[in-house]
């Protein structure tokens, strides 16, 4: 529905209500009055739209309005001012050509509405006035380029996210992260009172964990110092359903510690050993025993025990194992495979 403007003898803008004005702050009384004196007086009410037609400025006096287009002969200039209120000015002073302005109202109000030429006039006769705009016209500029540099980091973190996820995808797509891909396992945790006595190779281990891009749900890096040599690597694990494909890459010492400095939450350091595989576990892949001295969670979570760790191919294999008769485990044994705490990444982070 459009309201056209009209003038009509009750609707009077006061020189109280242009005193509110942000444009018009300092204007003496007798100025303001002059200003009154050639405005008229449009109310709205929201579900109304109004249509204005002609060379105009608008003072909003009281209620909220939505500037939807302003055309320069039949022209778009692209402005779209959005949501304005009260003490908010809006129109031309400076062209000569007919503006035409669609306006949504938010709620009831009402505006002063006057001829650019009497503000050109008022603009040349009054610096006050012109200098008042001219603040107010640098402050909309800054908060342009505000909102535009605000946009323009919100658009550069989308292309980052799309990009990740693009990486991701072609990684799917080639079987990969990168690196060699380690065969699936499954794996069960125990804690142990006692270090068997079959336990050998002993390794140190120190890992730390980053932050994954996405798609990617782990992302570790380990430095491993045993056998007279000093090992650095990077795995990627990749989790679907029930599915776990990990990928791990060989480093060297510089890149290890840019990326040690990257990471999130604290080291995690161990000692390691293997314990031999008995004929009878032939499906078994490896049993590896650990024995934390950080960070301090893992301290106190694992109270002087050990964490014995066991994979196999397949969880028939696992689930017919008897620790204590097969790997000579004494003392008591607690199964923690299902428990959270107990994992590397929690003891970190």
């Amino acid at each position: 529905m459009s309201t056209p403007v009209k003038s009509r003898s009750d609707r009077i803008v006061t020189i109280d209500s242009l005193a509110q004005m942000t444009l018009l702050d300092g204007l003496l009384p007798e100025q303001l009055a002059l200003i009154a004196e050639k405005s008229k007086l449009v109310r709205f009410s929201r579900g109304k739209t109004i249509n204005i037609t002609g060379a105009f400025f608008c003072f909003i006096i009281e209620g909220n309005l939505e500037l939807i287009s302003m055309i320069d002969n039949n022209t778009a200039t692209g402005i779209h001012a959005g949501e304005l209120g009260p003490g908010m000015h809006f129109g031309s002073v400076w062209s000569h050509e007919t503006l035409k302005s669609t306006i949504i109202p938010l709620g009831t109000g009402n505006m002063a509405v006057l001829p650019s030429f009497f503000m050109r006039t008022v603009f040349n006769d009054w610096p006050e006035l012109m200098e008042s705009y001219a603040r107010h016209s640098e402050r909309k500029i800054n908060q342009l380029v505000d909102d535009l540099l605000i946009a323009k980091a919100k658009l550069a973190n989308t292309n980052r996210v799309l990009s990740r996820i693009e990486r991701v995808s072609d990684m799917l797509v080639q079987g990969g992260v990168g690196g060699h891909e380690i065969p699936q396992i499954i794996q069960q945790k125990f804690l142990i009172d006692k270090l068997p006595s079959s336990a050998s190779d002993e390794i140190d281990i120190e890992q730390g964990y980053l932050q994954p891009d996405l798609g990617i749900d782990e992302d570790r890096i380990r430095r491993i110092v045993g056998a007279g040599q000093t090992r650095y690597l990077r795995t990627r694990r990749m989790v679907s359903g029930s599915t776990r494909r990990e990928f791990a890459d060989t480093l060297d010492s510089l890149t290890y510690e840019e990326l040690k400095g990257k990471m999130v939450g604290e080291l995690v350091q161990k000692k390691r050993w293997k314990i031999p595989l008995p004929s009878s576990a032939a499906a078994i892949d490896q049993i590896t025993v650990d024995q934390f001295s950080a960070p301090q969670k893992a301290l106190n979570l694992m109270k002087n025990r050990f964490l014995l760790e066991i994979s196999a191919n397949n969880e028939d294999a696992l689930n017919s194992i008897d620790i204590k008769k097969q790997f000579s485990v004494s003392g008591k044994v607690q199964n923690v495979t299902d428990n959270k705490e107990y994992s590397n990444k929690h003891l970190s982070i």
